[in-house]
């Protein structure tokens, strides 16, 4: 029996967008993309919008390509927003396929489908970003718009505007007045920022001398910690992340340096700034240094990786971060109805196994209709009556007193002797009827459970995304998920099953990793899913390849070396041991038994596997077989 166990997903946290890296953003991508135009909106889920920009002169950034696609995620968890090529598209569309579009998405392509991006700003102390379209409207008149992203956790918005008049044609979220008393937002609206806290002014103002900074820089000076430091400047100002603070409290040794940092980073410009990715305990937090800080401590920049712009930061850290955490609830999906499965199968496999009490009881019922029937042909029960549902009688057959009584239980006192005898065998045959069906059931459920057991091989060798789209259809086969395909409900009916027979024969699966071995040069072909397994073992296996696969008992893949065309062909030369040992390596990396120090592995010619009918993919019958011990090893 398997007992499945899946790592758990590793929790991911993600620090909060500040303003500092939208400003730069803002700044960099300006730069970049002034005068663009918006091509195509594309909503991939509900939270998830990919705007694709044309540049009318792409040598003007060449490091650009011709069509550049800005992805906005307003995801609670982590919001943000970040520039993508071509593959990342791809990677996304195969996660989240094709969305339906919403009221939101329909109004944005109404407004910016052809829209020219004119202008990217951020706002001091907000992680706020606007970006400022000139569109065309119906007349023929320019329209001047604003879509503002303001990336504050659950309270992310995302929010249309005509600029003139600043009413609001478009929202991802509607706050009514019944939500908050401060702002409104509403289509048809007057757009206003996010309230600021009315006793605490920006932290960019502590350079400005007024009897506010003045206070804060005396409470600054009676603190004595780094955390009193951090603290005193939280109470007296706004906007001020608590990762720069920190950054900057562990490069100080008193207040006056830490006051003296903070004013240095204030007046720093944006332009001027770069950022690092440090580790700070169990997480990882970026902050903007200025790049004079970072190339006076050449020495230290072991420590922390240094990203020169935001776009890189937003890249690495949150595009790169979030795909692994969608693959993860992707991973999750795919072995949540395989773990109930086997679960469920194990416990059937217990039941039917269990058969020893059913055995036990048809004996008794066999060995009690005998002793009736042997009574009865002697007349030794002649003129009497099962009196009561047990009964005990003492045997007038045995001379040896090995057996002085004979007890009878589960008997009817209504029936006669014969009646209770002939019940009691009808009772044995159901029995002997019942453990029959249970043998047969056992050989089934054991044939699924190797089944799973592949799958799960399979699942744990999945390293991208992409890599779902050919493990799908194994788990629509072996109803572990339900099938999407609105063609595959009409391949079920008559009259597509007619044109099927006529079909042309199924093209090579995707799920087939093919590799080319390095001491004979042969193609080496690896299952990696169910489909591929059963193609490999049936339609594309030759007499004259070489069929790999772990020992009995083990699943895995199967791993074919196709020999047509090479000197290995028709069998009449035997593989070199270094070929020997390096396919069965892989047969042994992708099995169940890849944590093991060495696994046994058999392999045979082509001509001597036959897939099983009426069973699983890649389920076969083999013979001629050699087998090795070997360690897994990976290909590459």
């Amino acid at each position: 029996m398997l007992s499945l166990a899946i790592a758990p997903p590793i929790p991911i946290t993600l620090q909060p967008i500040d303003e500092t890296v939208l400003k730069a953003f803002a700044l960099q991508s300006e730069a970049l993309m002034q005068g663009a135009k918006c091509q195509k909106i594309t909503q991939l889920t509900a939270y998830d919008f990919l705007f694709s920009f044309w540049k009318p002169n792409p040598q003007r950034c060449p490091i650009l390509m011709a069509h550049q696609h800005l992805h906005i995620s307003l995801r609670k968890d982590a919001p943000f927003v970040c520039w993508i090529d071509e593959a990342d598209v791809k990677a996304l569309e195969s996660l989240h396929g094709k969305g339906r579009t919403t009221p939101l998405g329909a109004v944005l392509k109404k407004y910016l489908l052809g829209a020219k991006l004119e202008a990217m700003a951020g706002v001091s102390g907000e992680p706020l970003l606007h970006l400022n379209f000139t569109t065309m409207t119906d007349l023929g008149f320019r329209l001047p718009v604003t879509l503002t992203l303001e990336l504050m956790g659950r309270f992310t918005n995302l929010i249309l505007v005509e600029k003139t008049t600043q009413r609001i044609v478009g929202l991802f979220n509607v706050v009514t007045d019944t939500m908050s008393r401060l702002r409104q937002l509403r289509v048809g609206g007057l757009y206003a920022l996010p309230p600021t806290p009315a006793n605490k002014p920006l932290l960019e103002t502590l350079v400005q001398p007024s009897t506010h900074s003045q206070a804060c820089l005396e409470a600054l000076k009676k603190a004595k910690t780094p955390a009193q430091w951090m603290s005193t400047i939280q109470a007296h100002y706004f906007g001020c992340a608590k990762p720069l603070l920190k950054a900057l409290a562990e490069r100080s040794t008193s207040a006056e340096d830490f006051i003296a940092l903070l004013e240095q980073w204030i007046t720093c410009p944006v332009s001027e700034k770069q950022f690092l990715l440090l580790q700070q305990g169990e997480h990882q937090r970026f902050v903007a240094f200025p790049t004079a800080w970072i190339e006076s401590e050449k020495h230290a920049q072991e420590k922390f990786a240094v990203l020169e712009t935001a776009t890189v930061l937003l890249k690495t850290v949150y595009f790169k971060t979030l795909q692994q955490q969608r693959f993860t609830q992707v991973h999750k999906q795919f072995a949540k109805p395989l773990n109930q499965a086997l679960e469920q199968l194990n416990q059937q496999l217990a039941t039917y196994q269990n058969a020893e009490a059913l055995q036990a009881q048809a004996k008794q019922y066999q060995t009690q209709a005998d002793w009736l029937m042997t009574l009865l042909s002697m007349g030794a029960l002649a003129g009497t009556h099962p009196e009561t549902v047990s009964l005990q009688l003492e045997n007038p057959f045995d001379e040896m007193g090995e057996i002085p009584f004979l007890l009878f239980e589960d008997l009817h006192p209504t029936k006669t002797w014969k009646q209770n005898s002939h019940w009691l065998y009808k009772q044995v045959q159901k029995l002997n009827s019942r453990l029959t069906y249970f043998a047969s059931q056992v050989v089934l459920l054991e044939t699924r459970l190797h089944h799973l057991e592949t799958l799960n091989v399979h699942l744990q060798g999945i390293e991208t995304v992409a890599d779902f789209d050919y493990l799908r259809p194994d788990w629509e086969v072996a109803g572990l998920m339900a099938s999407v395909d609105h063609q595959a409900k009409i391949a079920s009916s008559k009259k597509k099953q007619k044109v099927q027979k006529i079909a042309k024969k199924p093209e090579k699966p995707a799920g087939i990793l093919t590799v080319t071995d390095p001491h004979s040069g042969v193609e080496v072909w690896v299952g990696k899913s169910s489909q591929a397994n059963g193609y490999l073992a049936g339609k594309a296996l030759r007499t004259d390849d070489w069929w790999f696969h772990a020992g009995e008992g083990i699943a895995g893949s199967h791993v074919v070396v196709r020999c047509s065309g090479t000197s290995f062909g028709g069998g009449n030369q035997q593989l070199p041991n270094e070929t020997i040992a390096f396919v069965a390596g892989l047969a042994a990396y992708y099995s169940g038994a890849r944590e093991s120090a060495k696994v046994p592995v058999i392999y045979t010619l082509g001509k001597f596997v036959r897939p099983i009918p009426q069973s699983y993919p890649g389920h076969v019958s083999h013979s001629h077989e050699t087998s090795v011990l070997i360690p897994p090893q990976k290909e590459g």
